[in-house]
């Protein structure tokens, strides 16, 4: 495997045994259908911040291709610097305020529902169960049932 060709082949190799072991397991065993309604919860809120991250890795993305392509070197201005933002009041207002408005986006909804979640007036109508994490295993105990 000293060669390209033999690092293609493992690649090659590993690449088809993801595609086929990622069709092993049964339908309807998936993290993404939740089932309960604490997991609906939780699905609702990796859904909003999974949204509001694809948003910003996108909004940065376009920026980020922008300054390269607006500001790379050409010929004749190997010695051209850009005008400095440096000390900008508005620009550092803005991205200051923009990832608290995110945050907030976030808390807020996040808090609401561990509230919601830690609140224990219908557990007599629900399956509760109360989990103990050890080193390599799970303890589960069910109560009331």
């Amino acid at each position: 495997m000293k060669g390209w060709m033999g690092k293609l082949k493992v690649f090659s190799l590993l690449g088809f045994l993801t595609f086929a072991l990622a069709g092993c397991g049964k339908e309807n065993l998936s993290a993404l259908m939740p089932k309960g309604y604490s997991a609906h919860t939780s699905m609702k809120l990796i859904i909003l911040t999974a949204v509001i991250m694809t948003f910003v890795f996108l909004v940065v993305m376009v920026v980020y291709v922008i300054v390269l392509l607006r500001f790379r070197k050409k010929k004749g201005q190997e010695d051209y610097i850009p005008k400095q933002v440096e000390g900008h009041v508005g620009l550092e207002t803005v991205w200051t305020i923009i990832p608290i408005i995110l945050l907030l986006v976030i808390a807020i909804p996040t808090t609401i529902a561990t509230f919601d979640l830690a609140d224990d007036a219908d557990a007599s109508k629900q399956i509760n169960v109360d989990v103990t994490g050890n080193q390599f295993w799970w303890h589960f105990n069910y109560t009331g049932g």
